[in-house]
């Protein structure tokens, strides 16, 4: 694999990961569903 291959794989998995990540975190910071037991346990 040339550095090239790898570096666009790397790109389309954080192009991938990152909005999901970010929804995430938003969602969890304006406590929309209230977990925050899960919270607390997760950190």
């Amino acid at each position: 694999m040339t550095v090239e291959v790898l570096l666009g794989a790397l790109g389309a998995l954080l192009a991938l990961v990152l909005p999901l990540a970010l929804a995430r975190w938003l969602l969890g910071r304006r406590g929309r569903a209230p977990r925050r037991r899960d919270a607390t346990i997760r950190r």
